[in-house]
């Protein structure tokens, strides 16, 4: 629990994931170890894998089991749901690195009032840079989040795209991790599921853009706005457009 100014702030942290188990421990066990976190919620999408037997070893850890795999935007919805929490902060299940200034770095700007959103994103590869609005972990208040749950439905990988254009007007502050590091999809799955996993972002992206109602408009808010017209520092530093 964070207390700012006399109000106290429930943080919940909601881990989607897919086929995750080599991974999946290590995340979940460091979250277990984050002080600010009070809840941690994770949503099994129909792994095939051992990801559940794993998840099931965090006896902390409330696990929320989709039957089959219903795409990443609604593993979200379920566990926004699923919580109280005022702030609700989004983790992959592939990442190394994080540690309690990780969640820190992502929740203290909306508990003191600064923001109404965060993005962290990483660079370790070079594509990373192209792909960072659409990457990276992210923390907002759950209120913020519920008017808009019908619009999360079934938008699978486009959720990143859909969070940036609602949150255009938004105070977001973006930055850059320090020592986190993310698996690329073939290292830790089957090659004909890397080739689905991809055409199924690619798709989700793309419908995304076809859909809105301004798509130019769209794509300048979504994706360039916020993440390439913005100075960025490393770390949790962050310089407002002028």
């Amino acid at each position: 629990m964070s207390l700012k100014n006399g109000k106290k702030y429930k943080i919940a942290a909601i881990v989607p994931v897919y086929n995750e188990e080599k991974n999946v421990y290590g995340v979940l066990n460091a979250l277990t170890r984050c002080k600010q976190l009070n809840e941690i919620i994770c949503i099994d999408d129909g792994s095939k894998d051992n990801t559940v037997v794993l998840t099931k070893k965090f006896k902390s850890v409330k696990l929320i089991i989709h039957p089959k795999n219903s795409g990443k935007s609604n593993a979200i919805i379920t566990g926004i749901k699923s919580t109280n929490a005022d702030i609700v902060v989004f983790i992959d299940g592939d990442l190394k690195g994080i540690n309690n200034q990780t969640i820190y770095d992502l929740t203290e700007p909306l508990v003191d009032g600064s923001y109404d959103s965060v993005v962290g994103y990483y660079r370790n590869y070079t594509f990373d840079e192209f792909f960072r609005p659409v990457s990276g972990e992210r923390a907002y208040f759950r209120k913020d989040l519920l008017p808009y749950l019908n619009q999360f439905k079934n938008i699978g990988y486009g959720l990143e795209l859909k969070l940036n254009y609602l949150f255009k007007n938004k105070r977001v502050k973006v930055f850059k991790f320090n020592g986190i590091k993310h698996d690329l999809k073939y290292e830790k799955q089957p090659f004909r599921l890397v080739v689905k996993l991809i055409l199924r972002e690619t798709r989700d992206f793309l419908n995304q853009v076809i859909t809105a109602e301004k798509p130019v408009d769209f794509v300048k808010n979504a994706y360039f706005a916020r993440f390439y017209f913005t100075q960025h520092q490393d770390g949790a530093g962050f310089t407002k457009n002028k």
